[in-house]
């Protein structure tokens, strides 16, 4: 617990100074974006939020996240990214993850329960699908990826980014994403 409590502080005084980068004229440095993503092992990520700072150079984001690795977990995602100003931008980022989510307990084996109904409890094979308990995550993400500008407002985004979770190395994975990205 108190790894999560030190990455997430980490989080919030690494992150949380870029958007000061932003122009002073917020209407034009303003946007909105979308992404999805997924991985050859099923795990799935949606993410939402407003961008800050797109210049030719910068961008911020700040926004909501869905994760379905290693449990479902929602939270906040906050980060940035820094682009070439080309009309095909490759770029790199990083972004911090701070969620909480409901984590399923399939231990039947220690439960005092007949999980499968034969008659005796607490089998070496017995599995329990109804147990859940409150869990957090936090996660550090580097990303690199290419942006392509469709006209003056719009990007297409494509990325990879892995997710360094504080749930040790097994759960460490890389998400394949794609994504839309429009200023206002």
């Amino acid at each position: 617990m108190f790894r999560f409590f030190k990455i997430s502080i980490l989080l919030v005084l690494f992150f949380l100074p870029s958007i000061a980068f932003a122009e002073s004229n917020p209407s034009e440095n303003l946007g909105a974006f979308i992404e999805g993503g997924m991985n050859e092992d099923d795990a799935n990520n949606l993410r939402f939020g407003l961008c800050v700072g797109d210049n030719p150079y910068f961008t911020g984001l700040i926004g909501l996240e869905f994760l379905d690795r290693p449990d479902n977990y929602s939270g906040i995602t906050i980060g940035f990214r820094t682009k070439t100003p080309y009309v095909i931008c490759p770029f790199i980022g990083i972004h911090g993850f701070v969620g909480a989510g409901r984590d399923k307990t399939f231990d039947g084996t220690k439960d005092g329960v007949d999980n499968d109904n034969d008659g005796t409890k607490d089998e070496s094979d017995e599995e329990s699908f109804d147990e859940y308990k409150d869990t957090f995550l936090s996660a550090l993400c580097p990303e690199a990826g290419l942006a392509v500008k469709l006209g003056d407002e719009y990007q297409l985004i494509l990325s990879a980014k892995y997710y360094f979770t504080d749930k040790g190395d097994e759960y460490n994975y890389w998400i394949y994403n794609i994504g839309f990205q429009a200023s206002f």
